[in-house]
Formats: structure tokens, C-alpha cells, sequence
């Protein structure tokens, strides 16, 4: 049982109800029997009341058959004046700790918003045990909206000791193609347009044209013809708009690169051997509980745990950073060796930029200088060959 939790007895007159609404309000149960009517179950002390008052709409009888130590404690100290002295320390503490942040929520299920959002938090000094009139809802609110790409809107507010961020995702660019600057799409590579995909804009190269890297494939200035009358006489007049590019262009064309690789180079060495260090946190100071530091070149792996009471964290946990040396070292390479290393270097290269295209044909030269081995690498691609470029409507 734990020192903060009530264990009850409960002649439930529909236990199928009863557990649907335990499990609505987020009441956790454990140690659940049950015996004809009777229901014997318990949960934590914070969660008494709601549960309580369930027990109480859905009729029937409920009595506390056991309480955790710090619960029985407390109760069995209600005549005595330390209950007040105690009671006053406590809200005391409540009312201290309402001021410090103890949690922090976002409100997003997104897994790389919710890292970006903590990493523009840590970046402002801001964490669990942040003094919280010290922090600008404003600024932070304007910070988010600027370092986190991927959210269009940021909200954030206090909730006792949470800091709670809202916020909103961004939206696919078509929803607000009218709402940026006006823009061209323009060729990423030279080459030879195979396929449009048109959302806005108007395009002025076909498909089977070449185009020059930089030149305009669709255009954010759509000209268009309206017949007018004027002076009884019927006119054409042309009018022109600017608008936001959208759409990709897709075509084949060539990618060289050129990969280099010398016979003499450094590479790091990491030690298979690790040590870890731990620090006392209280609020936003790191109190280390070691004599000596690390020194050398090491990797790092942070890890912190937050001590809970009833439940929710507060500002005081334990840090450990786990250490892992690595050294530097020369080693030489033969001209076999250095060109496996280039062949590494253009796989890799493959892997991270055209892993989304159709490499039609691959082209190679090698050759061996003095100090280095050398690979010319020529891909034939099919892909993507378009890129956004905005610009400023002259009127």
C-alpha cells in the first residue's frame, strides 16, 4: 500500500457504471476485488474526493477500510495541535511552490513539436523550478513562433504549477497559398522538364523544354485577357496578378559531386568503458555530489529524474550524466583503403539527397593525387528539380 493512498469498501449497486466512471475521471484503482455487490479497491489520496463523489451519485455505501502510513498519520493527529502547525507548513509550502513551475505540459501528441518546444524552453533557462513571474509569456509565446518550425501558433499559460504551451500545427502550404509574398518556381538543376504538378501560378516552360539552374519554370505574374467596351468600341485589355507559386516540377538531370578522401587523417576512437556522474537539482541549481570532474574528451548522455509528491513532480530531482571517452588518432591509409573510404562518402551522399529520386545511371572517375585518392561521381537522376524563389510585385 502506498503512504499516500485510501483503500475502500464500496456496495455498488452497478459496477459496470461504476468502473466506466472511475475510468472517465482518470481515478487509477488498484488492488480490485470484487465479491458479489461489493467492491474493494484503492487509489491515491489526491483522487479521494473525486472518487467519493462518484460513489456518491451512483448510490449505495462506501466506508475507508485502510489508509497508507502518511494518510493514517494525518488522521490520527486531527485533535492535535500539531495538525495545525502541520497543516499551516503545508500550505505554506503550496503557496511557495504555486510561484516555481513543477510541470510542464504540451499540448500536442506530435513527438518532434513537443522536442522542439522543450528545446526553445531550455534555451531561455526555462524548466521545472523556473521562478515563474520571472518568465515572459509574451517573448517566450514570440520565440516559439519564430525557432519552431513546425508550429504556426504558440500559446502558453499557468495553471497552479504547470506551464501549459499550446499550440497549433502548420498548415499544408496550398491552405494559404494567397496569404505569403508572391513567388516563381525556378529550376533547382538543368535539366529537362518530364512532369507538372500546377496548384497556382502560371508556367511558362513546357514539358520536354530544357531549363538552365536559376531560369523561371512557373511564373507568380499571371497575366490574363478581359474584353472591355469602351467608347462603343469593344478592347482587349490585359490585366495582371501575383501570386504564390505552388506545385513541383519534375524532370531528369545530372548531380556531380566529388569526394575526396587522404591517405594520412584522424579519427576518433571511443572507449567501450563509461562512468557516470549525478548532481542534486534543487529548482535551477545543479549541486554535484562528486569530488572530482571528468576531464579528457567525452560524449555525453543526460539523463534527469524528478522526485514526485502525490503525484506530480517537483522542482527538486537528481541529474546523471553518463560519460564516454574517445581519443584521437592518425591512421594511414593505402590508395585501396582511401578509395573505400570515397565509396563510403558517395553512399552516404546517395542515402541523404537522392534517396527520393530514380538514379537512372552512375558514372565514375578515380584517380590517385599525392596526398589523397579522389572520386568523381556523375548521377543521372530522375526527381524533383523546382525550388520556391519569392520576389517583390513591381507596380
Amino acid at each position: 500500500m502506498s503512504a499516500f493512498s485510501l483503500h475502500y469498501k464500496y456496495l455498488c449497486p452497478s459496477s459496470a457504471r461504476f468502473y466506466d466512471k472511475m475510468s472517465s475521471a482518470l481515478v487509477e484503482m488498484y488492488g480490485i476485488t470484487q465479491s458479489g455487490d461489493e467492491i474493494s479497491f484503492g487509489i491515491s489520496f489526491r483522487k479521494r474526493k473525486t472518487a467519493e463523489q462518484i460513489m456518491s451519485d451512483l448510490g449505495g455505501k462506501f466506508c475507508i477500510v485502510g489508509r497508507g502510513f502518511i494518510c493514517s498519520a494525518a488522521f490520527k493527529a486531527k485533535k492535535r495541535l500539531g495538525l495545525f502547525i502541520g497543516a499551516a507548513a503545508c500550505i505554506a509550502a503550496i503557496l511557495i511552490l504555486q510561484s516555481f513551475v513543477v510541470n510542464i505540459e504540451v499540448l500536442t501528441d506530435d513527438e518532434e513539436i513537443r522536442s522542439q518546444v522543450m528545446s526553445v524552453l531550455y534555451d531561455n533557462g526555462i524548466g521545472v523550478g523556473s521562478y515563474i513571474p520571472d518568465i515572459s509569456l509574451v517573448k517566450l509565446e514570440r520565440e516559439l513562433k519564430q525557432r519552431a518550425d513546425l508550429i504556426s501558433w504558440a500559446g502558453i499559460s499557468t495553471a497552479d504549477s504547470t506551464l501549459i504551451i499550446d499550440v497549433i500545427e502548420n498548415i499544408d502550404a496550398q491552405d494559404f497559398a494567397n496569404e505569403r509574398m508572391p513567388s516563381n518556381l525556378i529550376a533547382s538543376h538543368s535539366g529537362v522538364i518530364e512532369d507538372v504538378e500546377l496548384y497556382n501560378g502560371q508556367l511558362v516552360k513546357t514539358i520536354g523544354s530544357g531549363v538552365v539552374k536559376g531560369e523561371t519554370i512557373v511564373s507568380g505574374e499571371v497575366t490574363t485577357e478581359k474584353t472591355k467596351v469602351v467608347d462603343d468600341e469593344l478592347v482587349t485589355v490585359e490585366e495582371t496578378k501575383y501570386v504564390r507559386s505552388i506545385g513541383a516540377v519534375y524532370g531528369t538531370y545530372t548531380d556531380t559531386q566529388t569526394f575526396e578522401q587522404s591517405y594520412l587523417d584522424t579519427n576518433i576512437v571511443v572507449s567501450p568503458e563509461t562512468f557516470t556522474k549525478k548532481w542534486l537539482c534543487v529548482f535551477n541549481v545543479d549541486i554535484p555530489l562528486f569530488l572530482t570532474s571528468a576531464d579528457g574528451f567525452y560524449m555525453q548522455q543526460e539523463e534527469y529524474s524528478a522526485l514526485e509528491l502525490l503525484g506530480e513532480q517537483t522542482p527538486v530531482g537528481f541529474k546523471s550524466v553518463t560519460y564516454n571517452e574517445y581519443s584521437f588518432e592518425r591512421v594511414l591509409y593505402t590508395k585501396e583503403q582511401a578509395l573505400e573510404q570515397c565509396k563510403e562518402l558517395m553512399k552516404n551522399y546517395e542515402e541523404n539527397f537522392l534517396s527520393e529520386c530514380e538514379i537512372k545511371s552512375v558514372q565514375t572517375d578515380i584517380s590517385y593525387e599525392d596526398d589523397k585518392a579522389v572520386l568523381n561521381v556523375s548521377w543521372e537522376v530522375y526527381g524533383l528539380m523546382s525550388r520556391e524563389s519569392q520576389f517583390f510585385a513591381q507596380k
